[in-house]
């Protein structure tokens, strides 16, 4: 059998497909084709989810093997920085806020913390993993003199290319065997206080941290940057997809031989 990964999804936004009815925009809940190409491509079903009530969070997850929590809008200061004034200006300095998705993603990171999911942030989704774990965020990678680069094209233009370097002795390592290669990032907002039980694993050439993994559970993971658009060293997040993936099938077939247990 084939091991099942929700997705998280984008939105909602109007007519996101492109499928008015009667002239009309329809909200819609989204997701870029390269999420669920990869993971069908290394033999995952991908499973779309639109942001759902906590409530449902166990049923919901007990009917997957993994969670891929995808890019987006930025995460709510709301949620890692506690001073009123301090959110009041960083809210003003920040994009596509979706209080839902945001409640429904650290929902979901908490819920694979606990229980042992495999869990894959990417962009966004790696910020969310942080945050769950009581990490910040820098509001904006330019209030940091110690990393003058953005990550991204101007006045939101796409991803753009840049070099991260994987840091000895870590499950990245392993998984990429490489120490340095080329990726894509469109994001304006990075790890600032690394959250509790995590390990940097990657950091781009000016310092910025692009990727992470849990210290007691490796197949917790994110990457800041975008490995499912087809970029110039393209093996490399392949091999992130892949990885990942074999472990969910690992986790498949650990919970099925548990339910066949209690079937007996």
């Amino acid at each position: 059998m084939y091991p099942k990964i929700g997705v998280t999804t984008f939105g909602p936004a109007l007519d996101a497909c492109g499928c008015g009815c009667n002239g009309k925009s329809r909200p819609s809940h989204w997701l870029p084709a390269g999420y669920v190409q990869k993971i069908i491509g290394n033999g995952g079903i991908p499973v779309l989810l639109p942001p759902l009530p906590e409530l449902h969070i166990d049923s919901l997850i007990k009917s997957l093997d993994g969670i891929v929590v995808t890019g987006g809008g930025d995460v709510s200061p709301n949620n890692y920085i506690k001073d009123e004034e301090s959110v009041r200006i960083a809210v003003d300095r920040v994009h596509g806020i979706d209080y839902e998705r945001d409640h429904f993603e650290l929902a979901l990171a908490n819920y694979c913390i606990a229980n042992e999911v495999p869990y894959f942030g990417i962009c966004r989704g790696m910020q969310i993993l942080n945050v769950a774990l009581n990490g910040t965020l820098h509001i904006d990678l330019s209030d940091d003199k110690k990393i003058p680069e953005y990550h991204r094209k101007p006045e939101f233009g796409g991803c753009i290319e840049h070099h991260v370097n994987i840091l000895e002795n870590t499950e990245l390592m392993s998984i990429v065997e490489s120490e340095r290669f080329v990726v894509l990032s469109n994001h304006h907002q990075s790890i600032n206080q690394l959250g509790r039980d995590l390990a940097v694993t990657s950091i781009s050439d000016d310092g910025s941290i692009e990727a992470i993994h849990h210290q007691s559970i490796p197949f917790i993971f994110g990457v800041q940057w975008h490995p499912e658009v087809e970029g110039p060293d393209q093996i490399y997040n392949d091999l992130l997809f892949k990885k990942f993936i074999s472990k969910c099938n690992v986790n498949y077939h650990k919970v099925n031989a548990k339910e066949d247990i209690m079937m007996l």
